[in-house]
């Protein structure tokens, strides 16, 4: 799940061509040479405009742009949530191997800067990708303390995620009691 803006204004709609141009002009408005920091924030906020028209390659230029920007600026929170941001878009499209190369870094960087969002956002699509892998224990692992993040900070969107998760992994090992449960509290949230 990408971590951050996730709401693009005009997406509840299904047009998001008006955010697009409203990030657009704040861009020019914030030239990466002059205002880096600002650049990537919008640059990031673009990506997301394009994830949420499945626009991979657009999404993850505009990402891979407000990766560099943040990382020249040494601002690590907006370094973190880029990363998961392209972790997340590598997810969509299949591309695990991808995915682990952006997540990974991103989940002691999180951890780092005691931002429980983005790790609990990291574990998942870590959980995800450890799913797709076939690594059923390691995927449980990271669900687990996803939903134990989550439910700390009270996030529950992230944790309805990880308990339908935890419930698919529990069909697929043949534990349909357990994963009715766990679809059930997801449910509840």
């Amino acid at each position: 799940a990408p971590l951050v803006d996730a709401r693009v204004p005009g997406a509840d709609l299904g047009d998001v061509q008006p955010a697009l141009d409203v990030y657009q002009k704040a861009l020019a408005l914030r030239p990466p040479d002059r205002q880096p920091r600002g650049a990537a924030q919008v640059l990031t906020r673009i990506g997301l405009v394009y994830l949420s028209l499945s626009e991979w390659q657009r999404a993850l230029d505009a990402f891979q742009q407000a990766l560099a920007l943040a990382r020249r600026v040494h601002d690590q929170r907006n370094e973190a949530t880029i990363l998961v941001n392209i972790g997340s878009t590598y997810q969509r499209i299949g591309d695990t191997t991808q995915a682990l190369r952006y997540l990974e870094p991103a989940l002691p960087l999180c951890r780092a800067l005691t931002f429980r969002n983005c790790e609990s956002n990291v574990l998942v699509n870590l959980g995800l990708a450890s799913n797709l892998r076939g690594d059923w224990a390691q995927s449980r692992d990271y669900f687990t303390q996803a939903l134990d993040i989550s439910v700390s900070i009270k996030d529950v969107r992230t944790q309805a995620m990880a308990l339908r998760n935890l419930a698919a992994i529990e069909l697929s090992i043949g534990s349909p009691q357990e994963a009715l449960k766990l679809i059930t509290e997801s449910i509840e949230k």
